[in-house]
C-alpha cells in the first residue's frame, strides 16, 4: 500500500474565526481537507505532517489573535460597567498553556511534527537561499522574514523525506508564488521522491 505524506502550509492550517480560546485547532480549510479524506476513505493511506516552523507560526498567529479579541473584550467590559458589574478576567493561564494545547490537538488528530533540521550543512543551505533569494524565500520588502520561515519548512520536509520509506509527498499551500509546481523538481533531484504541490482550487 502506497503511502501519501501530506504537508499544509501555513496559510491553509490557520485558523481566522477562532470560537474558543480554551483549545489550539487549526482552520476550516483543514477541517475540510480531512472530511473529504474520509470520505474517501483514505485514512489508511495518507499521512498528514506539520513543519514545526509552521507551528510555532500558527501559535505566534493565536496569540496575536488573542491579544485583539481581548483588547476588544474589554472595552465592551469597560462600556458596560455601569450596568453589569464585570471582573476583567484573567487569560494568563490560556497563553501559558498553549504548548500543551498544541500537543494534545496533534496528538489527537494523528498529526506527525516534523522538526527544524540541526545539521550544520543544512543551515548552510538555507542562507544560501536566503541570500540568493531563491524560491520559497520571497525576500521581498517587509516579507523576508516570511520568507525564511518558508525556506525552513522546506528544508525540514526535504531532510524528512531523505529518511522515510514513503515515495509519495503532497504539499498543499495557496502561495503559488514562492511554492511553484516546479520547485517540486527541487524535491526530486535531492530525495528521488515524488512532490506534488496543489495550488488554491485544486486541493482536492
Amino acid at each position: 500500500m502506497e503511502i501519501i505524506e501530506i504537508f499544509f502550509d501555513t496559510n491553509i492550517l490557520r485558523n481566522k474565526n477562532h470560537q474558543d480560546y480554551s483549545k489550539f485547532e487549526f482552520g476550516n480549510e483543514y477541517t475540510n481537507f480531512i472530511d473529504y479524506i474520509n470520505s474517501k476513505d483514505l485514512t489508511e493511506t495518507c499521512h498528514i505532517n506539520v513543519a514545526e516552523i509552521v507551528v510555532e507560526e500558527l501559535k505566534k498567529q493565536f496569540i496575536d489573535d488573542f491579544n485583539e479579541d481581548d483588547e476588544n473584550f474589554r472595552k465592551l467590559i469597560e462600556k458596560f460597567r455601569v450596568y453589569y458589574n464585570f471582573n476583567e478576567p484573567d487569560y494568563k493561564d490560556i497563553i501559558h498553556d498553549l504548548d500543551k494545547k498544541v500537543i494534545e490537538y496533534l496528538k489527537n488528530e494523528n498529526i506527525n511534527l516534523v522538526l527544524i533540521p540541526k545539521d550544520r550543512a543544512i543551515f548552510n543551505n538555507i542562507i544560501d537561499r536566503v541570500i540568493n533569494k531563491e524560491k520559497p524565500f520571497s525576500g521581498k520588502d517587509k516579507e523576508t522574514d516570511k520568507g525564511f520561515k518558508d525556506v525552513l519548512q522546506w528544508e525540514s520536509m526535504i531532510e524528512f523525506a531523505k529518511k522515510i520509506d514513503s515515495n509519495i509527498f503532497l504539499y498543499i499551500t495557496k502561495n503559488k508564488n514562492d511554492f511553484p509546481k516546479e520547485i517540486a523538481d527541487e524535491f526530486v533531484k535531492r530525495t528521488n521522491k515524488i512532490m506534488e504541490v496543489p495550488v488554491g482550487d485544486a486541493l482536492i
